[in-house]
């Protein structure tokens, strides 16, 4: 596989948790970097990958995989001292933040 098709599908991989994908793209990778000499460069990513994984497991999770809901400790309120009505706006504003805060 293309090099550009490896690092595509690593982002992809990453971006979608994917840690299956992840770890076969890192391992393709660091085998066209053997293949062409640079075990330090090998040993580095798949190095990389294994830490990566080990901080992801200790990491705590934003939601919460079971119910989708988001973890209360990373959200706060902020309660608004004016009310919207007190706000002095143009009336496509004034749709706009209500349809917001609805």
């Amino acid at each position: 596989m293309p090099r550009t098709d490896l690092i595509i599908d690593l982002v992809k991989s990453a971006s979608r948790g994917d840690q299956r994908g992840l770890k076969t793209t890192v391992e393709s990778l660091a085998a066209e970097e053997r293949s062409k000499n640079h075990g330090i460069m090998a040993d580095r990513l798949v190095q990389a990958m294994r830490s990566g994984f080990n901080d992801a497991a200790r990491a705590p999770s934003v939601w919460d995989k079971a119910q989708r809901v988001p973890d209360p400790d990373l959200f706060f309120e902020i309660i608004p001292e004016r009310k919207l009505e007190e706000l002095f706006l143009p009336g496509s504003s004034r749709f706009r933040v209500g349809k917001i805060l609805t």
